[in-house]
């Protein structure tokens, strides 16, 4: 029986359980019914004086047209439909909701003549007040608003003003933040679309009252006072013409005493800053100086002073862009200076720092307000330098105006250059205390990589550290500089490489003795000196006498004194052999590496062989496994086990020498071929013991620590063992690395650690008593994360875990007695909670 034929006849009387909309929609979509035919079928509910009966009848005809394609109805049904749910707007409260779901669908559907905008609008704002209606029905007016301001803008723009104001008394008082958080998502179109005209103040009223958001979520609607903040902020700058209410408003928010207000009022100026014109801003610009100033000087509190900071340098930079408010900018900067020059007096004063960082800001900005800012205070800087107190104070002020000044080519000519490379190496070895210094290196590298791209510095530096008489820490800080200087070398000029091996070649010949062809046993200043002259070359840069150059750094790598020069010997060779191409020359430092650990003490060359196995296994070099396999050999030796040991640590580890940045050879996986070598340790493990066995269990364990996660996982049958052993030991490195990386696996929610719990949970809680502090607070780790396994497998231990973490709860160590309260308060919910 047709659709049409029961609800003739009134086979159906009760709308509310049936499915009558499906049979209907199959019916109007394949041509057996029309709409309009429906409509006339459903005449007896649609107009049956009983209410309950007419609301059926309404919401089967909603149901039907929401499920109808939206281009299926012509421009005479749509009509129709559309006047008759306008009118349904006029009956009882409970067919509204109803009415107004059919004027959603209505207000998606294409074939629309152009009245229908205009007649469903003026229908909603003279028969519905929006605040009068429920929640859910207040949101479906709002989205029959949003549809016809993204579907039909264009009709409707032709008699915006009735429009206008129809949207802004629908969204009037609306205080549930469901509905506020819909409405600020399609809001900022409808202002940006549609002229305000006479109603722009009207429309501002409306959302300057929600300003600044002041909401505390109470249930679980998802919606945060952030997300509120966000999507009022993007209404009220989605058009300039709010900018001549909104800026006053800011003003007396920035007046007030909450935290919030200020955040959000200082938000909303720097985005205001992008759309608001200069000519809006200026008659303002005194007042809202006068109250960034409030807020940075004194900071009270540090978020809203770097917001307040970032605020001005947002004003700055605007009126840079423009070319109409010079004047307004001089006057600006003049009252930043009058306001912060009577605290650059003494670096003692409170407010001495806040000043120099809000100048130090404001010469970042630009070159114009970087020359102002110099101009002010620089002279008073570098007089305060000179004084015995405050010298680190005074030092970190002037750093980053400095590198501004530098940024924005404030020295231009020879002569202020030559005067600054003089006061920066006299900074650097004058007598300062560490934290001093410290200060002025940090400086010194940014200005000097500047500086320095005309290669005259790294030359400069290396002369004035190998001729004085200058401390260790000194040296290598130099080392560091010129490092970076080279590093960052302009690499797209046509004469970089021919400059960087004038360069190199002019600092080594440095460290030739006069008359000499061959390197000397080089001293330990030099070798720092060395490593931050070849550690960043780029692979295409050659070496002279580089031969020279491998024999002295073999011979100081094995007979220096110094650990570090040793270290540093073994770094520099570590390079150059990465960075050879594969030639004859490239041959020719392997070999003498390799000629050396051969013929040499073992004790001595240890260092050497990792950091040139690393060298090979990084750039997968046919004599890798040569090296590795000596290392490996060498966990059998009494006098170097452990440093054996240690090798593989540094071998996986990333270190800044080797690395992309220093234009390194690092192929793919390079980690897993080391991986691949546990087979090899976990065979000598069966036969070995005491120190021994301890040696090979903590190269496992580097190993474990530093591969990828995915590749443990593959073998962790296997390691399941080896990691028991490990927490069997005494060692207390050994003990540490397993249990970083038994709680990186069980964080993960490994779900075989679920058969092994009996296992493992015992000797956590044993290593929770031991004196290593480290040590106690992995395995306070590993119990907290066994606690969110499945309740069912954990259930057993629970008690025993919480006796064994009591004695944690009153560790000497604080950061040992946070983690024992987060694990007792996890295992504390075992058997209390839903099974998760």
């Amino acid at each position: 029986m047709s659709i049409k034929t029961l609800l003739l006849y009134g086979e159906t009387e009760d709308f509310s359980e049936s499915e009558l909309h499906i049979k209907a929609v199959k019916e109007i979509i394949s041509g057996d019914l029309t709409i309009l035919e429906l409509v006339g079928s459903l005449g007896s509910h649609l107009t049956s004086t009983d209410e309950e009966k007419r609301r059926q009848g309404v919401l089967l005809l909603v149901n039907i047209i929401k499920n109808l394609p939206a281009n299926h109805l012509n421009e005479n049904e749509v009509y129709v439909l559309s006047q008759f749910f306008c009118d349904r707007l006029k009956d009882r409260l409970t067919i509204i909701p109803a009415a107004l779901m059919g004027l959603e669908s209505i207000s998606l559907m294409e074939n629309v003549n152009d009245n229908v905008p205009s007649d469903v609008m003026t229908a909603l704002s003279m028969n519905i007040t929006a605040q009068t209606l429920m929640q859910s029905s207040r949101l479906t007016y709002y989205t029959i608003l949003k549809n016809l301001i993204f579907n039909k803008s264009e009709v409707l723009l032709r008699n915006s003003s009735d429009f206008v104001y129809g949207v802004i008394s629908a969204i009037d008082s609306e205080s549930d933040p469901r509905c506020l958080i819909y409405l600020f998502q399609f809001l900022p179109r409808f202002l940006s679309q549609f002229p305000l005209g006479h109603l722009t103040e009207e429309a501002f009223s409306v959302l300057e009252c929600y300003f600044p958001i002041d909401f505390n979520p109470r249930d679980k609607t998802g919606v945060t006072r952030e997300d509120l903040a966000k999507g009022l902020q993007d209404c009220l700058l989605s058009t300039p013409v709010f900018a001549p209410f909104i800026i006053p408003v800011i003003l007396e928010k920035l007046a007030s005493q909450l935290k919030v207000a200020h955040l959000d009022s200082l938000n909303l100026l720097i985005k205001g800053m992008e759309i608001w014109s200069v000519q809006d801003i200026k008659p303002h610009i005194t007042d809202i100086w006068r109250s960034l100033n409030k807020l940075i000087l004194p900071p009270s509190e540090n978020e809203v002073a770097e917001l307040a900071v970032q605020t001005l340098v947002a004003i700055i930079t605007k009126f840079i862009e423009s070319n109409s408010a010079n004047r307004e900018l001089d006057q600006l900067l003049d009252d930043i200076s009058a306001s912060t020059h009577s605290f650059l007096s003494d670096p003692s004063l409170s407010l001495f720092l806040p000043a120099t960082k809000l100048l130090a800001a404001v010469s970042q900005v630009c070159d114009r307000s970087c020359e102002f800012v110099i101009k002010m205070v620089l002279g008073q800087l570098l007089v305060l330098l000179e004084q015995s107190s405050g010298r680190d104070i005074t030092l970190s002020a002037l750093c980053p105006i400095l590198n501004a000044s530098v940024k924005f080519n404030c020295w231009k000519n020879a002569e202020e250059r030559q005067n600054i490379y003089d006061i920066i190496l006299e900074a650097v070895n004058s007598d300062l205390t560490s934290s001093d210094r410290e200060l002025c290196i940090k400086a010194d590298k940014k200005v000097l990589i500047i500086f320095g791209t005309e290669c005259e510095v790294p030359y400069r530096l290396l002369t004035f550290a190998l001729n004085s008489n200058t401390e260790e820490e000194t040296i290598v800080n130099i080392s560091k500089i010129i490092q970076d200087i080279l590093r960052t070398l302009n690499s797209s000029t046509i004469f970089f490489f021919s400059q960087q091996k004038v360069l190199l070649n002019n600092c080594l010949s440095q460290f030739l003795p006069p008359d000499s062809k061959d390197f000397p046993t080089l001293k330990n200043s030099q070798l720092f000196l060395l490593e931050g002259l070849v550690c960043p070359l780029r692979q295409d840069v050659s070496i002279n006498m580089c031969e020279s150059l491998v024999t002295s750094l073999i011979d100081s790598s094995v007979n220096n004194e110094s650990y570090r020069a040793r270290e540093s010997a073994s770094i520099i060779l570590a390079s150059i052999i990465n960075k050879y191409q594969s030639d004859n020359s490239y041959d020719m430092p392997v070999n003498a590496v390799l000629n050396t650990v051969e013929n040499g003490k073992q004790k001595e060359i240890i260092l050497l062989l990792s950091w040139t196995a690393k060298s090979l296994i990084m750039r997968n070099h046919s004599q890798a496994n040569c090296f590795l396999d000596k290392i490996i050999c060498s966990l059998k030796i009494n006098d170097i086990q452990m440093e054996a040991a240690e090798s593989f640590k540094l071998i996986l580890a990333e270190h800044e020498s080797l690395s992309l940045i220093n234009y390194c050879t690092i192929k793919l996986l390079y980690k897993q071929r080391i991986f691949h070598k546990l087979n090899d340790l976990i065979s000598l493990l069966e036969k070995a013991e005491g120190e021994h066995k301890v040696a090979i269990l903590l190269a496992v364990a580097y190993i474990l620590q530093n591969v990828p996660m995915s590749l443990v996982n593959s073998k962790l049958s296997e390691m399941i063992p080896i990691m028991v052993q490990c927490f069997d030991c005494t060692s207390s490195v050994v003990i540490t690395v397993i249990l970083e990386i038994l709680a990186s696996l069980l964080e993960s929610g490994e779900q075989m650690f679920e058969q092994y719990i009996d296992t493992f949970i015992p000797r956590c809680l044993r290593c929770v008593q031991s004196s290593s502090m480290v040590v106690r607070m992995q395995a306070l780790n590993c119990i907290y994360y066994y606690g969110k396994f499945k309740e069912v497998s954990i259930l057993p231990h629970r008690d025993k875990v919480l006796s064994g973490l009591e004695k944690s709860l009153d560790d000497k160590k604080r950061m040992v007695r946070q983690k024992a309260v987060r694990a007792r308060n996890r295992w504390y919910l075992v058997g209390g909670l839903p099974d998760r």
